[in-house]
Protein backbone atom coordinates (compact mmCIF):
# COMPACT_ATOMS: atom_id res chain seq x y z
CA UNK A 1 0.00 0.00 0.00
CA UNK A 2 0.88 3.45 -0.47
CA UNK A 3 1.07 6.26 1.78
CA UNK A 4 -2.57 7.72 0.95
CA UNK A 5 -3.73 4.14 1.49
CA UNK A 6 -2.55 3.46 4.87
CA UNK A 7 -2.99 7.29 5.90
CA UNK A 8 -6.73 6.59 5.36
CA UNK A 9 -6.56 3.09 6.51
CA UNK A 10 -5.61 4.21 9.96
CA UNK A 11 -8.21 7.19 9.88
CA UNK A 12 -10.65 4.78 8.24
CA UNK A 13 -13.01 5.18 11.66
CA UNK A 14 -12.98 8.60 11.48
CA UNK A 15 -14.87 11.67 10.03
CA UNK A 16 -11.66 13.64 8.93
CA UNK A 17 -13.89 15.38 6.01
CA UNK A 18 -16.19 17.02 8.63
CA UNK A 19 -13.71 17.28 11.61
CA UNK A 20 -11.12 19.93 10.91
CA UNK A 21 -8.85 18.50 13.80
CA UNK A 22 -8.92 14.54 12.47
CA UNK A 23 -8.14 16.65 9.00
CA UNK A 24 -4.90 17.82 10.26
CA UNK A 25 -3.87 14.96 11.97
CA UNK A 26 -4.48 12.71 8.51
CA UNK A 27 -2.29 14.85 6.99
CA UNK A 28 0.35 15.45 8.97
CA UNK A 29 0.46 11.72 9.28
CA UNK A 30 0.28 10.93 5.46
CA UNK A 31 2.99 13.85 4.94
CA UNK A 32 5.49 11.03 7.56
CA UNK A 33 3.92 7.95 5.96
CA UNK A 34 5.28 9.39 2.09
CA UNK A 35 8.83 10.56 3.37
CA UNK A 36 8.76 6.96 5.28
CA UNK A 37 8.31 5.90 1.46
CA UNK A 38 10.87 7.62 -0.04
CA UNK A 39 13.40 6.59 2.11
CA UNK A 40 12.51 3.43 1.70
CA UNK A 41 12.69 3.29 -2.20
CA UNK A 42 16.14 4.99 -1.46
CA UNK A 43 17.66 2.92 0.94
CA UNK A 44 16.08 -0.39 -1.33
CA UNK A 45 17.75 1.46 -4.34
CA UNK A 46 21.10 1.70 -2.23
CA UNK A 47 21.34 -1.95 -2.47
CA UNK A 48 22.53 -1.77 -6.14
CA UNK A 49 25.61 0.36 -4.95
CA UNK A 50 29.35 -0.42 -4.02
CA UNK A 51 29.50 -0.26 -0.46
CA UNK A 52 31.22 -1.83 2.16
CA UNK A 53 29.27 -4.96 4.12
CA UNK A 54 29.13 -2.33 7.22
CA UNK A 55 27.30 0.11 5.29
CA UNK A 56 24.79 -2.42 3.64
CA UNK A 57 24.22 -3.78 6.95
CA UNK A 58 22.94 -0.69 8.02
CA UNK A 59 20.91 -0.40 5.21
CA UNK A 60 19.42 -3.39 5.76
CA UNK A 61 18.45 -2.20 9.82
CA UNK A 62 17.21 0.98 8.84
CA UNK A 63 15.28 -0.60 6.36
CA UNK A 64 13.65 -2.88 8.67
CA UNK A 65 13.28 0.02 10.95
CA UNK A 66 11.33 2.04 8.26
CA UNK A 67 8.78 -0.94 6.95
CA UNK A 68 8.22 -1.38 11.05
CA UNK A 69 7.06 2.80 10.98
CA UNK A 70 5.46 2.73 7.55
CA UNK A 71 3.33 -0.43 8.27
CA UNK A 72 2.39 0.52 11.47
CA UNK A 73 -1.38 1.82 12.13
CA UNK A 74 -0.46 4.67 14.17
CA UNK A 75 -2.95 7.47 13.56
CA UNK A 76 -0.85 10.35 14.42
CA UNK A 77 2.39 11.42 13.76
CA UNK A 78 5.12 9.64 15.54
CA UNK A 79 8.68 10.62 17.00
CA UNK A 80 9.98 7.00 16.39
CA UNK A 81 9.29 7.40 12.66
CA UNK A 82 10.51 11.23 13.24
CA UNK A 83 13.84 9.42 14.48
CA UNK A 84 13.94 6.96 12.25
CA UNK A 85 13.83 9.57 9.42
CA UNK A 86 16.24 11.23 10.62
CA UNK A 87 18.96 8.13 11.01
CA UNK A 88 17.61 7.95 7.54
CA UNK A 89 19.10 10.86 6.32
CA UNK A 90 21.83 11.32 8.11
CA UNK A 91 22.73 7.65 6.36
CA UNK A 92 22.17 8.95 3.26
CA UNK A 93 23.92 11.88 3.11
CA UNK A 94 26.87 9.99 4.58
CA UNK A 95 26.66 7.32 2.07
CA UNK A 96 26.75 10.28 -0.75
CA UNK A 97 29.80 11.98 0.59
CA UNK A 98 31.42 8.14 1.14
CA UNK A 99 30.65 7.60 -3.12
CA UNK A 100 31.69 11.52 -4.20
CA UNK A 101 35.20 10.19 -2.28
CA UNK A 102 37.85 9.56 -4.23
CA UNK A 103 39.27 6.39 -4.17
CA UNK A 104 42.74 5.80 -2.63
Amino acid sequence: MGAGQRASAAFAALNWQRDPAVARRLYARFSQLLLLQELRQALETAAGLDISPHQHEQRRVLLERVGGEADSRADDVTATAQVVLGEGKSFLRGLAASLAAPAE
